[in-house]
């Protein structure tokens, strides 16, 4: 049975994992199934729509997050860290999906660390509303 109540506002207070956690292949992996999953069943976003989803999940979010080392996670320019004003079709993306299906490999390119990191704070801030329309879309026959 679940505490979870639909009525009571997710304020959740987030410890983030630290620069070795992120850098763990599997940790990737799943963070990148967990938002395959919010985007490819929540029909809603897209890669364009990404960073602003992500915009309302911080601008909307009612708990906290802080960085392992307990300095407090307020990103202060997400387009900067997804690099959007390059591609707004934010290829990276494509590169994160494919882990859902094949691990990562151990390195990363310059931006990844901050990329995952900021898509992990932000699935945990969207909470349990946001997971439950995937959820409830792939309980969904056909």
């Amino acid at each position: 049975m679940s505490n979870f109540n639909p009525k009571k506002p997710w304020a959740p207070n987030i410890i983030l994992l630290t620069d070795e956690q992120y850098a763990d292949p599997a940790i990737r992996r799943l963070i990148s199934i967990i938002l395959w999953c919010l985007i490819y069943q929540n029909h809603r976003l897209s890669r364009r729509t990404v960073p602003d989803w992500i915009a309302d999940i911080f601008r909307d979010a009612l708990g906290k997050a802080v960085r392992a080392d307990g300095t407090a996670y307020k990103p202060h320019d997400i387009d900067d860290i997804l690099n959007t004003g390059l591609d707004g079709d934010n290829p990276w993306l494509r590169e994160v999906f494919s882990w859902a299906l094949d691990c990562p490999e151990q390195h990363f390119y310059t931006g990844t660390l901050e990329r995952i990191r900021l898509l992990h704070t932000t699935i945990l801030l969207a909470g349990p509303i946001e997971w439950r329309k995937c959820i409830v879309r792939m309980e969904q026959p056909e």
